[in-house]
Formats: structure tokens, sequence, C-alpha cells
């Protein structure tokens, strides 16, 4: 009986204890629906009005300042336009040939001199091709022609196809043979090309080489030959016709 009481005293503070937290939750609910105007825990009508005009207004904010995000955007679209269109122009201006009148001086003897001691003597590949690149241009210009023979470009020419024992270049001796090509449009320079050590030799060594732009200059010098008839009676005694 001790423990049936002493059980029936626990059960008993367990129910006041629990009836003093629902009546503090129920202080707490009310203490709450009167902070906002009373209607129990959700706020009274005023309170959802003022939500309401406050969720406008800023709707209305947002709405009015949109325009000026796309504006300043519309803003930068336009500059970035304007900027590529004066690159464009200045890109332009830059690459338009200059409107200059650059005086021309007629080719000279002291101007090839210097590019026949190098085609002679030079052993560095880059100066030789240079060299051979430099007379080539030079042979192009018919009117330099005549000069060009004058001073002796016919033995540095050779020199730069490799008579004589000297460094062979494949692109040295394409220019050169390009070149001698040209050159051989003067009688004078058949003739002597005919008495030059190796001279119709090196073209005849010509015609077997691996470059088709070298093979179509030893044709063009042959077909320049033939132009003499000297010239063509020395290619057949030479074994012209079996090339």
């Amino acid at each position: 009986m001790p423990g049936s009481r002493a059980q029936l005293g626990r059960t008993s503070s367990m129910a006041s204890a629990g009836d003093s937290i629902m009546r503090d939750r129920s202080k707490s609910f009310r203490s709450v629906g009167s902070a906002g105007g009373g209607g129990g825990g959700m706020g009274s009508p005023s309170d959802h009005r003022e939500l309401r005009q406050q969720h406008s207004t800023f709707q209305d904010a947002s709405v009015g300042g949109g325009s000026r995000p796309e504006q300043s955007s519309f803003e930068e679209r336009m500059a970035r336009r304007e900027r590529r269109k004066a690159s464009k122009k200045a890109m332009k201006r830059l690459m338009a040939p200059l409107k200059r009148d650059l005086p021309i001086s007629k080719l000279q003897i002291d101007d090839i001199r210097p590019l026949i001691d190098l085609a002679y003597w030079s052993n560095y590949v880059e100066v030789r091709r240079d060299t051979a690149a430099a007379f080539l241009a030079l042979c192009m210009n018919e009117a330099n022609l005549a000069m060009l023979s004058k001073v002796g470009v016919l033995g540095a020419l050779l020199a730069l196809i490799g008579v004589g024992g000297r460094p062979a270049d494949p692109d040295c001796t394409r220019d050169a043979a390009i070149a001698l090509a040209q050159l051989c449009q003067l009688d004078d320079i058949k003739l002597r090309l005919l008495s030059a050590p190796e001279g119709l030799e090196t073209v005849m060594k010509m015609t077997s080489s691996t470059s088709t732009r070298v093979k179509k200059a030893a044709i063009q010098i042959f077909d320049s030959l033939c132009g003499l008839r000297v010239t063509c009676e020395a290619i057949i005694d030479f074994g012209g016709l079996r090339r």
C-alpha cells in the first residue's frame, strides 16, 4: 500500500506539471495575438493590409528601377560598337600603302661589288642565301641586266650554285639558277657561259636536280643558249641532246 501511494503521488505531480506547461503556452499565444493587434497568433487584418502595401511598394520600386540597367546596357553596347568602328578605321589607315614618292636611283657598279665579294668568299649559308636572293631580285629587272653583266655577276652566280668546290645550298642554288636564267637573255652572257670553267657542265647538272624550279631554270638557260648558233652547236657537242 505504501508503494501505491507513492506512485499515485508521482502521477499527480506529473499531471500538475503538464497543466502548468499548457497554461504557459496559452499565455504565450495570447501575448503574440495581442502584440499583433488581436485576432490570434496570425495577426489582425490591419497587419495584412500593411504587408500588402509594403509588397506593392517593393514591386513598384523594382519595376520603376528596371529601365536603368537596360538603358545602361544599351549605352555599353553602343560604346563597344563605336570602339570597334574606330579600331577598324585605325587598322585600315595603318594597312594603307604609304603615299610617298621615293626616288629610285640607277644601279651602280659600287652597289653590286659587295654582293660579288660575298658570293666568292663567304662560307656562311645564310649570307649566301641572302646574296643569291639579292641577285635574283636584281636580275628580274631587265634594266639591270647590262650593268650586272658588265660587273661580272656570271661568275658570282656560278659560285653560288657550287662551282669550284664552294658550299652549295638548295635555296641558294635555286635562286642563283633562276637569276642565271634571267641573265642568259644577253648574248654576251651566253658566250661567256661557254668559256667559263664548268659553266656548261654546271647547267647540265642542274637538269638532274631534285628541285623542280632548278630544272625549269636549266631548261630556260638551254632555251636561251639555243638562240645563238655557236652556243647551240656547243650544247650538241657537249651531249645536251641526251639530256
